[in-house]
């Protein structure tokens, strides 16, 4: 499909590809829950900012060559998402927690 789309000049990408759609599906991901913290004004907003100081160490320290390069991406990425899910469940709990002590 790249010959297709693009030439034989852009064959050389295919390898990388499946990665790389890892890591557009993983920061579509981590965007979706930052705006949502976002919108909740809530302070688990700051993960993300805070995985950007982690990732820019990574790729200062072990950023080399394209497919480290990739696995950093998709690492961090992992990572964020991760913190969010924890923090999404842990700011619902306690969003339903002080809503079930208001109603008892």
């Amino acid at each position: 499909i790249i010959g297709i789309l693009f030439g034989a000049k852009f064959s050389s990408i295919a390898p990388v590809l499946g990665k790389a759609s890892i890591f557009g599906s993983l920061t579509t991901a981590v965007i979706f829950m930052n705006n949502y913290f976002l919108s909740k004004k809530s302070t688990f907003a700051l993960i993300v900012p805070l995985g950007i100081v982690f990732y820019l160490v990574l790729m200062y320290l072990f950023g080399k060559d394209i497919p480290t390069l990739i696995l950093i991406n998709i690492s961090t990425a992992t990572t964020i998402l991760v913190c969010q899910i924890a923090g999404f469940i842990k700011y619902n709990n306690a969003q339903w927690n002080s809503k079930k002590i208001l109603t008892s």
